[in-house]
Order: structure tokens, then sequence, then C-alpha cells
């Protein structure tokens, strides 16, 4: 089942390429580029950060690729403007996939989605080179400041979206 999580991260991708106008992507933790490179088409603007320089190498598409900790990333190189998904596969140790998420929170436009891989452990003893990130989704829920709709699909390790939003959209 590895790399199913990419089809459902691209899907994403083209719902926004279709509604939004020069729509931003910013991946934190791309490894080999597999998902980066399916996604980052359909955005005016990507944003890659990877701690490893050789990711770069696995790239094919036009973005900015930044070698730096997710943190540093945030502290001294964004630029301030929203992006409109941001895909978080990083480290997955929850505290820095908590830091990850409240920056990319702050950083994602109204509307706007993040989503997160490896939020469901089908079993933990499998699950533990994925640490404790599948953590994260009970911390948004509990984290009133935290304004959003959240779903964790219960495959491929687990696929957190969280749609950043005052209040859920009435559906007719």
């Amino acid at each position: 089942m590895k790399g199913y999580h990419i089809d459902i991260v691209e899907n994403i991708a083209k719902g926004i390429h279709k509604t939004i106008k020069n729509p931003r992507y910013l991946e934190l933790g791309i490894w080999k580029a597999g998902c980066f490179n399916r996604v980052a088409p359909y955005f005016a603007e990507s944003v890659a950060i990877d701690i490893k320089l050789t990711a770069k190498d696995y790239i094919n598409v036009k973005c900015e690729y930044y070698c730096v900790m997710t943190d540093e990333y945030f502290k001294n190189i964004h630029d301030g403007k929203q992006f409109n998904m941001i895909f978080i596969d990083a480290n997955h140790n929850l505290e820095f996939v908590k830091k990850d998420f409240i920056n990319s929170y702050s950083a994602t436009a109204d509307n706007g989605i993040i989503i997160l891989h490896d939020t469901y452990p089908s079993n933990i003893e499998e699950f533990k080179g994925c640490k404790d990130a599948y953590k994260l989704p009970d911390y948004i829920k509990e984290n009133k400041n935290l304004q959003g709709e959240l779903v964790t699909l219960p495959f491929f390790y687990g696929i957190t979206i969280f749609r950043k939003c005052k209040k859920q959209l009435l559906w007719i």
C-alpha cells in the first residue's frame, strides 16, 4: 500500500487547481519527491523543504527548494505569503509535527488545506518508524485556537485532511 496516499493528495491538488487562481503549494519533507513531482504542477508556485541536500536531485518540476529544518524555513525564509495547500510528511515525532502544523496553520490561506500523512496506524508495532505523529489529530481537535474541519482517513497509514475555516460550510 506504499505510495497510495499520493493519489489522494494529487486529487485534492487538482480540485484546488480548478477553483483557485494562482494557487501556492508547500511540502514539508519531500524524501524522493514522489508526491511533490505529481502535485506541484497543479500550482502556480511550489516550495519544497527537506533536510537532505540529495532530496533536490529527485525534483523534476519547477519550484523553490530549501535544504533546511522546517522550523528554520518558517522563521527565516518564508515570505509571509499564504499557501492554498500544505502537505506535512517530515519528522514524525509528535513535538515536531505539532510545530510543523502550527507553523503551517499560520501560513495557510482561509479555506486552505493542510494534509498530514501517517496519522492512523493499523498496528502500533508496525508503525514504530512513524513515531507518534498519529496523535496529532487529537491535538488539533482539542486546540480551540485552530479553527477548521478535520477528517482522518483510516487507510494508507492514515491521511488527515484539515481545512482552515472559521465554520464548517453548510451542505445543501
